[in-house]
């Protein structure tokens, strides 16, 4: 639930920490899955105005981007 902005900090921090990065790396990862761009408005309250449904189809089509790609370089559509 993207409405509760403290307990979606302390579920990413914790899922970076799962995957041994700090939490700024996936933080930036995630922005830029949503945005399209390294800098944004803060990532969480962006993702409150996104809304839930929105969000997870934007990871999921970066997600099918990277696959597609193998992660090689250029952007997604």
């Amino acid at each position: 639930d993207v409405a509760d902005e403290a307990e979606g900090e302390e579920r990413l921090t914790a899922l970076a920490e799962g995957f041994g990065l700090k939490r700024g790396q996936l933080f930036m990862l995630i922005r830029a899955a949503l945005t399209g761009r390294a800098v944004s408005p803060p990532l969480f309250g962006m993702m409150r105005v996104l809304g839930q449904r929105e969000c997870l189809a934007r990871l999921e089509s970066a997600r099918a981007w990277l696959e597609g790609t193998g992660g090689g370089g250029g952007t997604p559509d």
